[in-house]
């Protein structure tokens, strides 16, 4: 059997910004994802290559394709990343990264082999709250570019409107599945911890989950790194899942 995989999100605040006075929480962000134990992460705020770099280095994980590109895809600021264990193999040919319309803050994927297990992670960032067409639009258009994997798919990443259930009707229908929800568990923030932070208690970094269900892997758990760590280090909190593939055949 295979071993069972970490697979985390984390959106970041001010990771390698010149001009923040607290340098500090960088090796406060590295230490929550050497914590997490995570096999692949998709990470969400890095300012460019310099950071997914050192991100990398720190955290002992790969981040470069077969053919050597370094896997971020920058758009509106967002900085989507997606590093990953150095046992575990980027796929070649699969790496997809989108920096401009019609996705405001850009999506990436990228299918990793997994002890022979085919995964595709995608790393998105969802419109500011209040965009609700642009959010709605956003979502069906990623059921589309996702939708043509023949294997197991997360989609991860940050979703800010936070009453609009319209976007998770989408998903839903496409067969893209709340892993919070898959595991039966509460309703947990990841936001709302930071000094001055005016939205409150939220839920926006989320882990979507579609199946093959001729080969299907198994999600074990859903966690929200709520630990004293996780509230210096960032404005967001880690979330991560334990996931059980199912060997190719």
């Amino acid at each position: 059997m295979i071993e069972p995989l970490v697979i985390a999100t984390y959106r970041l605040r001010d990771y390698q910004q010149p001009d923040r006075p607290d340098r500090r929480r960088d090796e406060l962000m590295e230490q929550v994802i050497l914590d997490s134990e995570a096999d692949i992460i998709a990470v969400q705020g890095l300012p460019g290559e310099p950071a997914l770099f050192r991100m990398a280095r720190e955290t002992r994980l790969h981040c470069h394709t077969h053919h050597g590109t370094p896997t971020i895809a920058a758009a509106g600021g967002a900085g989507l990343g997606i590093l990953w264990r150095p046992d575990i193999r980027p796929v070649p040919g699969t790496w997809w990264p989108a920096t401009d319309q019609p996705f405001r803050y850009g999506l990436t994927w990228l299918t990793l082999d997994a002890y022979g297990s085919p995964i595709t992670i995608a790393n998105y960032h969802a419109p500011p709250a209040g965009e609700t067409h642009q959010t709605r639009r956003e979502a069906g258009l990623l059921t589309t570019a996702l939708g043509h994997h023949d294997h197991d798919v997360f989609l991860t990443g940050t979703w800010p409107t936070p009453n609009d259930r319209e976007p998770e009707r989408i998903l839903h229908a496409a067969g893209f599945h709340d892993t919070a929800t898959t595991c039966g568990g509460h309703w947990q923030p990841t936001t709302g911890h930071w000094p001055g932070d005016p939205h409150g208690d939220q839920r926006p970094d989320r882990i979507h989950h579609r199946n093959n269900p001729a080969r299907t892997g198994r999600i074990r758990r859903h966690t929200v790194e709520d630990t004293a760590l996780g509230w210096a280090a960032s404005d967001h909190l880690l979330v991560a899942v334990e996931y059980q593939p199912a060997r190719s055949a």
